[in-house]
């Protein structure tokens, strides 16, 4: 859909699913050449790509709606006794003031290329967090809710070898899978395939002594957008590489909590 036929025919709701989806599609876009992957490499990305997902979608709307929709990192609700945040919140704005929360965003990264079982508990725990703030805070009751989930691997052939012993004393890569690219591509495929059949059972995550858990309402459409891997570039003679999905957009009111106390 074009951008013009877009904003004269798209709801709120359409339009900044369609910016997120262009904003993931091309997570290389405004990082200089090759420093994505070095800060894949050398340290965790979420925080990185988070950002600069926030400002390319701030840009975007203020080019076409100038005005009309407010960005915000680390969004509280006004809650009573609430210290949460949601890493990312798009506001519609009416006069200069924030009228209703169209999309609530958590992203998850990891760097390395293999199933854990915390990515499916964070998932639950965050899509129970969201729930409840749009349960809680009028201005989020209608909100898209999604998860963006993001897995990084450096791929080589025989001449990244020299380097392996080097990437195995940084923090965020000791346990990475090395292979060619196009392994590394099959694998991430595999991790993001997952999560269609597990979109709708119950997730539980023991968190500050609380297990939360949800399960959608039945015959609710669940999207998972798999995008392809993206190359990030080359840094010490391997290649990174950066596989992303969202899940959704739901609605709060389309989902079941479950959370249980412990003693």
């Amino acid at each position: 859909m074009e951008k013009e036929e877009l904003q004269n025919t798209a709801s709120d709701y359409e339009i900044v699913r369609h910016l997120i989806e262009i904003t993931l599609k091309e997570i290389n876009g405004g990082f200089d050449k090759n420093e994505l992957a070095f800060l894949s490499m050398e340290g965790k990305n979420e925080g990185q790509i988070r950002d600069k997902i926030a400002w390319r979608l701030h840009t975007l709307l203020e080019q076409s709606y100038q005005g009309q929709y407010l960005v915000i990192k680390e969004w509280q609700p006004k809650i009573k006794w609430n210290r949460e945040r949601v890493d990312l919140a798009i506001l519609k704005m009416q006069s200069g003031n924030p009228a209703y929360v169209v999309a609530l965003i958590e992203f998850k990264a990891q760097s390395i290329v293999r199933p854990e079982k915390w990515y499916l508990e964070e998932f639950a725990h965050d899509v129970v967090k969201m729930c409840k703030f749009a349960h809680q805070d009028k201005l989020a009751t209608s909100a898209d809710l999604y998860f963006v989930f993001l897995e990084t691997g450096q791929g080589a052939d025989d001449t990244g070898k020299p380097y392996s012993q080097m990437l195995a004393s940084l923090k965020y890569t000791s346990n990475t899978q090395y292979g060619t690219p196009e392994q590394l591509h099959s694998e991430m495929k595999k991790h993001f395939e997952q999560f269609p059949s597990l979109a709708g059972q119950t997730f539980e995550k023991r968190y500050n002594q609380t297990y939360y858990g949800f399960y959608l309402q039945e015959d609710v459409p669940t999207n998972i957008n798999t995008f392809e891997v993206q190359p990030l570039g080359e840094i010490h003679q391997f290649t990174s590489c950066l596989g992303a999905f969202i899940w959704g957009p739901v609605k709060p009111n389309n989902i079941n909590i479950l959370t249980k106390i412990i003693d």
